[in-house]
C-alpha cells in the first residue's frame, strides 16, 4: 500500500508539473508572439523615421540651394545696377562735355 501511495503521489506531482509546464509554455508562446509584433512595429517605425529624416534633409538641402541661388542673383542684380549707374554717369558726363564743346564752338 505504501508503494501505491508513493506511486500516486509521484504520478500526481508529475501530472501537476506537466500541466504547469504546459501552461508556462503556452504563456511563453503568447509572449513570444507579442514580442515579435513589437519588433515588427519597431522596425516599421524606424523605417518611417528614416524616410522622414531623408525627406527633411532633402527639403533642407533644397532650401539651402535656393537661398544660395537667390543670394547670387541678388548680388548680380546689385552689381549690375551699380555698374549701369556708373555707365549712365559716364555717358551723362560725355554728353555734357559734348554739349559744352558744341556750345563753345557755336559762339
Amino acid at each position: 500500500m505504501t508503494s501505491l501511495v508513493v506511486d500516486l503521489v509521484v504520478f500526481g506531482l508529475s501530472l501537476i508539473f506537466g500541466v504547469v509546464g504546459w501552461l508556462l509554455a503556452a504563456k511563453d508562446r503568447k509572449q513570444a508572439a507579442e514580442i515579435d509584433k513589437l519588433f515588427v512595429l519597431i522596425k516599421d517605425e524606424a523605417e518611417k523615421r528614416t524616410a522622414l529624416q531623408l525627406y527633411i534633409a532633402g527639403k533642407h538641402y533644397e532650401r539651402h540651394e535656393l537661398d544660395s541661388k537667390f543670394e547670387r542673383l541678388d548680388t548680380t542684380i546689385k552689381d549690375g545696377f551699380l555698374s549701369m549707374r556708373q555707365d549712365i554717369k559716364d555717358l551723362m558726363k560725355e554728353v555734357r562735355h559734348h554739349i559744352d564743346r558744341e556750345s563753345e564752338l557755336g559762339k
